[in-house]
Parts: structure tokens; C-alpha cells; sequence
């Protein structure tokens, strides 16, 4: 998600190795191998650590017949990490609006020198 535009890009990934425990695959447009352990799969993974430039980022691995599924899913979690981001820039703003100049902050910190 960048500003004012949701985008998902589907790439394709072939299956090398098929364990009890893990996928690896191969991405069709390179030479990467990854091994993605079954519990992992159709876990969605946030990669914006901060809001930056107005964009979020999150990725799933997961087969072509959950795509769909996976897009609402990723839809949701965006919206639950914007509400959560909402919530903390409305406190934010309530501290703001009351620390007008002439007010005491609430902790105060003081600084003492050391002597050599």
C-alpha cells in the first residue's frame, strides 16, 4: 500500500522440495531458494516496521487457491495496523494540545554533573 493506492504483486514460485515439514521453492524470475516451513504458510508478514512515505508493506506465501482468500485477509490486517497507527497519532495529539507553552510537563528529568 503507497499513499492512495493498494497494489498486489503475485508471483509465482516453483516447487523444488516438498517435506513433512517445509516447501523450498524457487522464485520464477531469479535464482533465490527459500524453504518456507508449513506452519508458516498462509501467515501473513508485516514488513513495515514504521509508517515511512506512506507506505505499508506485507507479504504470504501460500498456493494459488488461497490468493483470494489471502488478499482479503491482507486487506484486514492494513486496515487493523492503520487503525492502530490512528489510535496512537489521536494520543499523541491530546498530548500536544496539552503541552501549551506555561504548563508544567508532568516528569521532569534532572541533570546533574559529575566532578572529575
Amino acid at each position: 500500500m503507497h499513499k492512495d493506492k493498494l497494489d498486489f504483486d503475485i508471483s509465482e514460485w516453483k516447487l523444488l522440495i516438498e517435506t513433512n515439514r517445509y516447501y523450498e521453492i524457487k522464485s520464477e524470475e531469479g535464482p533465490v531458494v527459500k524453504r518456507i516451513f508449513k506452519e508458516k504458510m498462509n501467515q501473513i508478514i508485516e514488513e513495515s516496521k514504521h509508517y515511512v512515505n506512506g507506505s505499508l508493506t506485507c507479504s504470504v506465501f501460500c498456493t494459488t487457491d488461497h490468493v483470494q482468500d489471502i488478499m482479503k485477509e491482507i486487506k484486514h490486517k492494513l486496515m487493523q495496523t492503520i487503525q492502530t497507527y490512528m489510535h496512537d497519532l489521536q494520543l499523541n495529539i491530546k498530548a500536544l494540545d496539552g503541552s501549551a507553552f506555561g504548563i508544567k510537563p508532568q516528569a521532569t528529568v534532572k541533570l546533574v554533573e559529575q566532578e572529575d
